[in-house]
């Protein structure tokens, strides 16, 4: 007897605790909004891929890299991982210099050991020194572009930057804080992976350092790889550029477009090509760089749009037309469709047009081949300027890139599968072609 009321005693103890305890969580409780908004966005918002997962740096990024010795030239694509961006961020430009062809470019202060950056698109030196590099923004000419970017790190203290024209007719010289010590020190980070680059001459305009054209002396290691693709959804793209009105489907051969009061969006099946156009975007389209290339990068990483690694292929300041292009294993991917592009222009409200391919790279597998021979950049460059069709001062730039093969079926739904196979593509005319034996295609 005594036994159970002891047992009762301390059951009754046991209760009032608990009971204290929910008490008090029940008065301190404080909802996590933010967690909550967070779970009801993710299930609200649809996306093609992750969501703002890229840096800038890493798609407004050069195609390949060249670290000048003197004589000594050494190359490679260039690597996302390479990350400039954070030793010139909060340094300051203490000073320009303006340079212009007589009748060549000659950049006299500019030393023999350098690093070089080249992109396969011109953008305004303003736009890439502040937003990209994270430099402040120091005078520029206002229209002032360029594709190339050289990095003297040994004529001075601090590191000097040289941006180049695409025309090689002018240069600008930046004067910044960066401490030359922290390239040096980059450098040797990826030094080991560069194979040996040639210096090509390709018209009378090419007589500097600051304007050679560099390619990589003997393609090697290259293998051609075999990727399963994957469907990107058209009703999330539709979701995320016609919105949530009523959309109005119409079919014909081939094609499907859907239709809302803001905006219009066509399905081209054979090719798997999705383009769209803002009807409600009905002010002119903006055509200054500065603008569009951050903007189209925030939209397309805003959507989860970079489905594969991409980086900004060209700029059309005529149009504002703006192409980014798929990469694989750092090499630019060529596609006879365009399914490696997006192309997207911008307009003074947002978005005014967007073409895109529907296909996405799964994982990519070496398919057991044997290794791709190529030839050397000087074979292509000589075999070319044999060519009486071919005028040496219209190449631009070379480059080993890959040809995006993708194997169709005659059954819609059934899987698609594509080869990447190492080519030479030349840059003729503002136009990549593929090198075949001395001619361009």
């Amino acid at each position: 007897m005594q036994n159970k009321e002891i047992f009762k005693s301390i059951l009754l103890g046991i209760l009032v605790i608990t009971s204290i305890i929910l008490t008090y969580k029940i008065w301190n409780f404080t909802p996590n909004h933010k967690t909550d908004q967070l779970e009801e966005d993710s299930v609200e918002e649809k996306a093609i891929g992750k969501r703002h997962d890229k840096q800038i740096e890493n798609v407004v990024a050069p195609f390949q890299l060249i670290d000048k010795q003197g004589e000594r030239v050494m190359g490679m694509p260039y690597d996302s991982s390479i990350n400039l961006a954070p030793l010139f961020n909060e340094h300051t430009i203490k000073k320009t210099k303006y340079y212009k062809a007589h009748p060549s470019l000659v950049i006299p202060e500019l030393s023999d050991q350098n690093l070089v950056l080249d992109f396969t698109f011109e953008m305004p030196v303003s736009m890439y020194v502040s937003r990209v590099l994270g430099l402040e923004e120091g005078e520029f000419p206002k229209h002032f572009n360029m594709d190339r970017l050289i990095i003297d790190y040994t004529a001075n203290k601090n590191v000097t930057l040289y941006a180049v024209s695409k025309d090689k007719e002018k240069a600008m010289r930046i004067d910044t804080t960066l401490d030359s010590a922290k390239i040096k020190s980059l450098k040797a980070e990826f030094e080991d992976d560069m194979t040996p680059y040639s210096e090509i001459l390709t018209g009378k305009k090419v007589q500097d350092q600051a304007t050679y054209l560099y390619a990589t002396e003997k393609p090697k290691d290259l293998k051609t790889y075999r990727s399963v693709l994957k469907k990107i959804s058209i009703d999330d793209l539709n979701s995320l550029l016609l919105g949530n009105t009523a959309i109005v489907h119409s079919s014909r051969r081939g094609y499907t477009t859907y239709n809302t009061t803001t905006g219009v969006a066509e399905y081209n099946h054979a090719v798997e090509m999705y383009k769209y156009k803002n009807l409600s975007e009905s002010e002119s389209k903006v055509t200054d760089m500065r603008t569009n290339i951050p903007a189209t990068f925030n939209f397309i990483n805003s959507q989860g749009g970079y489905t594969d690694e991409f980086r900004l292929f060209n700029t059309d300041e005529q149009s504002g037309k703006l192409s980014y292009l798929m990469y694989a294993y750092n090499r630019p991917v060529f596609q006879k469709n365009g399914l490696s592009l997006i192309d997207i222009t911008w307009g003074e409200k947002g978005i005014f047009g967007y073409r895109r391919g529907l296909l996405k790279m799964n994982v990519s597998v070496d398919n057991g081949a044997a290794e791709t021979e190529l030839p050397s950049a000087e074979e292509v460059s000589d075999k070319l300027s044999q060519n009486p069709k071919i005028y040496p001062s219209k190449i631009s730039n070379m480059a080993v890139s890959y040809d995006m093969r993708v194997e169709h079926s005659d059954d819609i739904d059934s899987q698609k599968n594509a080869k990447l196979i190492p080519k030479w593509f030349v840059k003729y005319d503002g136009e990549w072609l593929e090198y075949d034996d001395g001619r361009l295609r």
